[in-house]
């Protein structure tokens, strides 16, 4: 976690460094719509930031900011004297807030006599009657995401190499950084992701993670970590993510780990993948461990009488067979996931009276459970 932090004070002085002296410099000559344009794009990465690391009052500032760069950017309003006053004070409590948590490793309440000019400013361009809800800001139609994208790389690409850090440094540093990252998105898979301090965790990796992919180029996982970070937010709540949104989130991981993998052949870097590995398997534990528990008390005592009579049972069982064989599978437990599609599909079979359920059967399901429970093959690939 003090990388975390050490990333995140590095990241926000770069934005920072960015918003003060174009500001001060807009108070003695017009703005160009290339300032605001930069202005607005830094104080949006100042927000993505601070919400990186759940610092909801500098968060709010920096939205707030935004809005009002954004009617400047689209033409609505100017940047007058009275705009930069009013940026100018909001910057200078986003700077007291930012200097807070590096300090205390905490949120902090932002100033109401700022929000309040940020609000009455924010009136003053769209009316009194304006709705100020936090809606999402737009980019303007002559704009794509991909060219604002492409700009604020550029921009971070720009102000690294003159601190004298080489694109292929900053790569590597990122990378070493994964492996703790990679151990919290992991939850996400769990039952524990619906624990609000597990879910903050998860959602704050899976922002600095999109945050950082995005400032170094690496469109293809920082849009990866991005659909991770919207499920969390939308679905994981009471239980954790389940049906086609779990689902999804495991093809996600799929993706994002040969994604890392990638990372780490081209910097020579391992740690990211097992990490991951580590993870998953923590998070599937639970899971994992109630199906054991399921399946040992279907298959236990007088089971070849009870599951002949009730194919309904039978085919309960074969589920979660398969369900075991998704996870091992998963996790690339491939020995163990074979052994336990077979059972699945020999139970399904006898569901639907294809095959007599038989007392060797029985044996043979059982003996599978027992082995498959003790397989612990690393995980190398998905």
């Amino acid at each position: 976690m003090d990388t975390l932090w050490q990333d995140f004070a590095a990241e926000s002085q770069d934005h920072c460094d960015v918003i003060e002296p174009l500001l001060l410099a807009s108070e003695n000559e017009p703005a160009t719509a290339e300032i605001i344009s930069r202005l607005f794009r830094a104080m949006h990465s100042l927000k993505g930031a601070a919400r990186a690391m759940t610092l909801g009052g500098m968060e709010r500032l920096a939205h707030e900011s935004e809005h009002l760069l954004g009617y400047a950017r689209d033409g609505q309003a100017s940047l007058d004297r009275f705009m930069i006053d009013v940026l100018l004070q909001a910057y200078d409590e986003i700077e007291r807030l930012r200097a807070l948590a590096l300090a205390d490793r905490q949120d902090a309440p932002p100033s109401p006599d700022v929000l309040a000019r940020l609000a009455a400013a924010r009136r003053k361009i769209a009316g009194p009657d304006a709705d100020l809800s936090d809606a999402p800001l737009l980019l303007p139609s002559s704009c794509s995401a991909d060219a604002e994208d492409a700009t604020e790389t550029a921009s971070i690409l720009e102000r690294s190499e003159r601190r004298g850090r080489s694109h292929a440094e900053r790569v590597r540093a990122f990378v070493e950084k994964i492996p703790g990252l990679l151990l919290e998105i992991a939850a996400l898979v769990g039952p524990a992701i619906a624990q609000p301090s597990k879910r903050r965790a998860t959602l704050r990796a899976l922002e600095f993670l999109k945050l950082h992919a995005e400032g170094l180029g690496f469109a293809a996982l920082a849009q990866n970590a991005g659909i991770l970070l919207g499920l969390v937010e939308r679905h994981a709540r009471e239980g954790g993510l389940v049906g086609p949104e779990r689902e999804q989130a495991l093809q996600r991981i799929a993706d994002l780990q040969r994604m890392v993998a990638g990372l780490e052949a081209a910097t020579g870097l391992p740690g990211a993948t097992q990490a991951l590995t580590q993870g998953l398997a923590a998070a599937a534990a639970p899971e994992l461990d109630i199906l054991r528990q399921q399946l040992t008390g279907a298959l236990s005592g007088d089971a070849l009488t009870l599951l002949r009579s009730d194919p309904s049972s039978m085919s309960l069982v074969a589920r979660m067979f398969q369900q075991s064989a998704v996870w091992r599978r998963f996790l690339n437990e491939v020995h163990a996931a074979d052994l336990l599609t077979s059972a699945a599909e020999f139970f399904q079979r006898a569901a639907t009276r294809r095959i007599v359920f038989s007392e060797p059967m029985l044996e043979v399901a059982r003996a599978v459970l027992a082995v498959s429970a003790s397989k612990t093959a690393p995980r190398t690939a998905i």
